[in-house]
């Protein structure tokens, strides 16, 4: 039995990672940041102080047949919630180039990282592939594209298999982020302004990104490549919206307004915002996000991969947010 080592382990892709590796058939070595490990059965725990361009991975990479890296600093939302640029490169890129140089020294025999379509842009009318130059927008996208740039260098020459995954917006149970914020909507007791947007977004369920890497760690046609992986659906966001409320039993009370209202609602807030020191969930930020468009194609990592995902945005989101969403280890019977 093959073991490999998952950073973030703990998080909330790395939770759904050991499971699927695990029942997948292999060993799986997990590192922690902070807390207590969850509770996933079988999973061998190891605490990182940090990570950065010094971490010492030599003792957590000991045996190790290959390398799931999950770990990173988020994009992160609201006024009080942000980071400094210098943090996104120190953790993201200088500290994925650091764990890259250490488990080719360790003979790891394949390094799969998750990093992000941020690597790529955050919005774009046409579909986004692998052929579509990265122009990275924020600090979280750039230090993603440079971590993508500083595996493939760890490993050039030859000395150990590589692979990234681009993925889009995750969701499923315990999801944080956008689409937590954007369920968050859907609870409030008000219609959304939101029925006249006019977008086309990508999305992947955290398990079929979980098979997606699954894939990335033993295919012959994956070594060497950076692929975009995305569920096989786009939504716009009201249709998104609908989606969700089928999945969790409530309506979904849409109208339109023009942009230019959505805009001055995003401004106010932005000023609740600051007085309150936490997002209400409708500010600048997100009307930005609602209404832009990211489709995302997978095609070519099916195409080179035989990749398909094996459960459907409506399944998904039924696991998200639906009354018995729960994380499991097996996909459902055709």
């Amino acid at each position: 039995m093959k073991r490999v080592l998952v950073t973030g382990a703990g998080g909330f892709l790395g939770r759904v990672l050991c499971l699927e590796l695990r029942a997948a058939g292999w060993q799986v070595r997990g590192t922690l940041h902070r807390g207590a490990p969850p509770a996933v059965p079988g999973v061998e725990w190891r605490q990182i102080a940090s990570i950065g361009g010094d971490t010492d991975w030599s003792e957590v990479l000991r045996d190790t047949d290959a390398v799931v890296h999950a770990a990173a600093v988020a994009h992160r939302i609201g006024p009080k919630a942000q980071v400094a640029d210098a943090v996104y490169d120190e953790v993201n890129h200088r500290g994925t180039a650091r764990l890259a140089a250490a488990a080719r020294a360790a003979g790891v025999r394949r390094f799969v990282f998750v990093s992000s379509i941020g690597a790529v842009t955050d919005a774009a009318a046409e579909p986004v592939d692998e052929a579509t130059p990265c122009l990275p927008v924020t600090p979280y996208g750039r230090s993603k594209l440079a971590a993508e740039r500083a595996v493939a260098a760890a490993f050039a020459g030859g000395a150990g298999e590589w692979c990234i995954l681009r993925p889009p917006l995750l969701y499923g149970p315990g999801n944080p982020g956008n689409m937590e914020r954007l369920l968050r909507l859907l609870r409030l007791p008000l219609p959304l302004p939101l029925g006249a947007i006019r977008n086309r977004r990508s999305f992947l369920y955290v398990r079929n990104l979980a098979a997606a890497v699954q894939v990335a760690l033993v295919h012959p046609a994956a070594v060497g490549e950076v692929f975009c992986v995305a569920d096989a659906e786009t939504l716009s966001t009201p249709d998104l919206i609908r989606a969700l409320g089928r999945a969790a039993g409530r309506p979904a009370r849409l109208f339109g307004v023009p942009a230019g209202v959505l805009g001055i609602l995003g401004r106010l807030g932005d000023g609740c915002a600051l007085l309150l020191g936490r997002s209400p969930g409708f500010d600048s930020e997100a009307v930005r996000k609602l209404g832009a468009s990211l489709p995302v194609s997978a095609a070519r990592f099916r195409a080179r991969c035989g990749w398909t995902p094996p459960f459907r945005l409506e399944e998904g989101l039924r696991a998200t947010v639906g009354p018995e969403a729960s994380v499991r280890t097996t996909p459902p019977s055709p």
